[in-house]
């Protein structure tokens, strides 16, 4: 008997998301989705794209656990293309013109049952699979692996990132591969994890509880920010209802753009450093964004912005880059492999760069930006899992403040 954890609710509140408002306004389509409801636009959504139906009843029933069948129905009929007339086509040609069939791909998925003609179109796509055993089992409960899993495969949404793959490799449990991807393109937020040690995959199971049984209101969540990620053209999901706000630091000298309506700052102490560290530098401070939704704080995207100041007000930008690339005094930054770009005249004020650690078992990659502004250098960077989906457009953001 699966383990049946509580708390799916905080799963996806942890995600710290604000729903996209794609939807052009509210209209209660069941009497027990309000416009309060924590799930009301995803499944309103699903509703308007013709996904997701009620009960006889006129009820969604938004707590009721999930079945495989309805989950497999939910997720044929989101499929780009597909009409219900083309599985209906499909389902009366195949089965139920033909004599010799008493059930639907699988001996526990009975012709007459509702479900039928999703599973049999779902298994004649290869979208599905059954048990070993040969069975479906379409009325048992679905967990966050296996929704996972089926939501991500039947919507080519794979990992792309070398420390995703990295992790894939090193956590071979067959559902890892669907966590860290959906961490990875922000399905759900990535929480700050500290050093990925042994202890990371326990880190993770206990952020997206695999084993929790779906509600039909989360199910529903998770494919909403499935498809509006595909519908924005994205690689990770981003609601449009992030406001993107100035923030104004005008003790450290600079301004950006959040994208965030609510944010944390953490303001790490200003210290001297050895003046024979590289290249002069002789103080730096630290500066953590932990960016929130109202929903909830737990985690968070997260950059930081390192502000150093030299000796020399002469100084270059390639001198100082170079330098802190070799700096064993910043343990984020040592042994890294740096790709600059944005690059072809280093005389320029701001340089954008790709690293990766060489010769540690984290292998985890990051991207940002460097920025002299006379004897001072802005150097703002996140782990790709700690990123905004809208990075690049924090660091173009970034400007002196006047």
């Amino acid at each position: 008997m699966r383990k049946l954890i509580i708390g799916l609710t905080a799963l996806l509140v942890i995600a710290t998301l604000t729903l996209s408002s794609i939807i052009p306004a509210f209209a209660a389509t069941f009497p027990d989705i309000t416009e309060e409801s924590p799930r009301a636009k995803a499944v309103e959504y699903l509703v308007r794209q013709g996904i997701v139906s009620g009960y006889s009843d006129g009820t969604f029933k938004p707590t009721r656990y999930i079945t495989r069948a309805e989950l497999v129905k939910l997720l044929v009929t989101s499929q780009p293309g597909i009409s219900l007339d083309e599985i209906n086509y499909f389902f009366e040609s195949n089965y139920l013109s033909n004599p010799r069939y008493t059930y639907a791909r699988f001996p526990d998925v009975g012709l007459n049952q509702w479900y039928a003609k999703y599973i049999a179109y779902g298994a004649h796509r290869g979208w599905i699979s059954g048990y070993p055993d040969g069975l479906f089992r379409p009325n048992e409960e679905v967990n966050m692996a296996e929704a996972l899993k089926l939501t991500l495969e039947m919507h080519d949404v794979h990992p792309n990132q070398s420390t995703t793959q990295y992790l894939m490799n090193r956590y071979p449990s067959w559902y890892a591969k669907y966590l860290f991807t959906a961490l990875e393109k922000k399905i759900f937020a990535t929480a700050e994890f500290g050093d990925i040690a042994f202890t990371f995959m326990d880190k993770v199971n206990r952020l997206m509880y695999p084993e929790t049984i779906l509600t039909r209101e989360n199910a529903a969540e998770l494919l909403y920010r499935v498809l509006s990620m595909k519908e924005s053209g994205g690689t990770c999901y981003s609601p449009d209802s992030y406001e993107w706000e100035t923030y104004r630091d005008d003790n450290i000298g600079f301004s950006l753009q959040m994208p965030f309506r609510a944010y944390s700052i953490t303001q790490g102490e200003k210290f001297q450093w050895n003046w024979k560290t590289p290249v002069g530098i002789t103080s730096r401070r630290e500066t953590k964004f932990a960016m929130k939704s109202f929903d909830n704080p737990l985690a968070t995207p997260t950059f930081t912005v390192m502000t150093y100041t030299v000796r020399d007000s002469n100084l270059s930008l390639e001198e100082f880059a170079r330098a802190i690339e070799l700096d064993n005094e910043n343990l984020e930054l040592k042994r890294r492999r740096y790709e600059y770009y944005d690059a072809s005249d280093w005389n320029i004020r701001k340089v954008k760069y790709f690293s990766e650690l060489l010769d540690d078992e984290r292998k985890l990659t990051s991207h940002g930006a460097i920025i002299k502004n006379g004897s001072t250098f802005f150097h703002i960077f996140s782990l790709d899992w700690h990123a905004p989906c809208d990075f690049e457009k924090v660091l173009d953001s970034f400007n002196f403040s006047t």
